[in-house]
C-alpha cells in the first residue's frame, strides 16, 4: 500500500479513479455496505473519503459507518465510531460540484443535535475540505484530523 498524504490521495483519486465512476452504466463495490452501487457524484466523493479514512487516517473498516440512519428520518453520510464504539467523528460529503454553505451547515447542525459524543468534523465536496474539532461545545477549524489511534 502507497504511504500518501490525504492532498496527494484526493489529487491522485481524481486523476485515476474518479474517471473510471463517471462513466454511464459502471458500477462500483462498496466493501463496507457490501453491495454493488451506480455511482452519484456525491457517492464518488464518499467513496474517496472511504479511502482516506482507511488508507490516512488508519481506522479498521468497522468502524466507518456509511450512510447510517439516525432519529428524525436523518441520514448522516458516514460515522468513525472510537473504540468505545461510540460516534467519534462526523463526515458530510457533498458532490464536486456543490457549494459548502449555510445549507450545508444547517444539515451538519441538525445531525450533531442528535450524536453529542461527536467530537471531530470533516466536510468536503472532494476538492474543498473543512475539518473541525468540538472543545466545550464549540467548534474550532484544525488543519488535519487525527488518526483514528488518537480520537
Amino acid at each position: 500500500m502507497e504511504n500518501l498524504t490525504l492532498e496527494e490521495l484526493f489529487r491522485k483519486f481524481w486523476e485515476e479513479e474518479a474517471p473510471r465512476m463517471n462513466i454511464p452504466g459502471i458500477t462500483i463495490k462498496d466493501s463496507l455496505r457490501g453491495k454493488w452501487l451506480t455511482p452519484s457524484p456525491e457517492e464518488i466523493v464518499r467513496q474517496l473519503v472511504i479511502r482516506c479514512l482507511e488508507k490516512v487516517f488508519e481506522v479498521p473498516h468497522f468502524y466507518i459507518l456509511v450512510e447510517k440512519r439516525m432519529p428524525g428520518g436523518l441520514r448522516a453520510d458516514v460515522i468513525v465510531l472510537d473504540k468505545r464504539l461510540k460516534p467519534a467523528m462526523l463526515i458530510e460529503c457533498k458532490a464536486k460540484h456543490v457549494n459548502i454553505g449555510p445549507k450545508t451547515v444547517q444539515q451538519v447542525a441538525a445531525y450533531l443535535e442528535r450524536l453529542p459524543t461527536i467530537r471531530y468534523l470533516w466536510i468536503t465536496n472532494g476538492m474543498y475540505h473543512w475539518f473541525g474539532e468540538r472543545s466545550r461545545n464549540i467548534w474550532k477549524p484544525i488543519t488535519i484530523l487525527p488518526r483514528w489511534q488518537d480520537i
